[in-house]
């Protein structure tokens, strides 16, 4: 072998480490940034729980101010697997997942039994939930009208989404089946409203 092809095999040697390490740094920051993201968000939920809104709405906005687009905010629904806050005790409550497990409560509404050994988990969900609504009402896709979407249709959506999740929280919190149907519902119906115009 030349010496240039030693220098050329030692260089692309040198580049490849310098990529691999680079590509390292942008995962770990990355994994760093939705831990503090998951962080920020239940500690917002806390503050839902206590239904103090003025606080929930200063919380919402310094965690927006961090992200910079909404997706990473709404992927919290997805089950932990796919990096989502999940329901309850792993395992314990299926699907896991909030937007997967409000999905199946849609369909098949939870038994008076069900509804008792899961209360908890579930209004600890709702709670999860207004603090994702909170934060994303911040972070509009569109900055102003663009066809069908409307950031005043957003910040409406976001704020009807809160407030079912926290009224899907108090039909959780009292174990009753069939008010967590009702809320589930509404809940359900307010992701469908936005996701028909502004999911992709």
């Amino acid at each position: 072998m030349t010496r240039y092809a030693r220098w050329a095999v030692v260089g692309a040697v040198a580049s490849a480490l310098v990529a691999w390490s680079l590509i390292q740094v942008t995962i770990g920051t990355a994994a760093d940034e939705d831990q503090e993201l998951k962080a920020n968000i239940l500690k917002l939920a806390d503050v839902m729980a206590q239904k103090d809104m003025d606080a929930a709405k200063k919380q919402a906005q310094t965690i927006a101010a961090k992200v910079d687009e909404v997706e990473p905010v709404m992927d919290l629904m997805k089950p932990r697997g796919d990096g989502g806050l999940g329901v309850g005790t792993a395992g314990k409550v299926t699907p896991d997942g909030i937007e997967k497990k409000l999905l199946a409560m849609g369909k098949t509404p939870l038994s008076a039994p069900q509804a008792k050994d899961q209360g908890e988990a579930l209004a600890r969900a709702g709670y999860e939930v207004a603090a994702i609504a909170e934060v994303a009402k911040n972070k509009c896709p569109v900055k102003k009208k663009e066809g069908q979407k409307d950031p005043k249709d957003w910040a409406q959506w976001c704020d009807d989404m809160r407030q079912a999740a926290l009224d899907f929280s108090d039909a959780a919190k009292a174990k009753d089946a069939g008010r967590l149907k009702a809320a589930t519902s509404k809940l359900n119906s307010t992701c469908s409203n936005c996701h028909s115009v502004f999911r992709d």
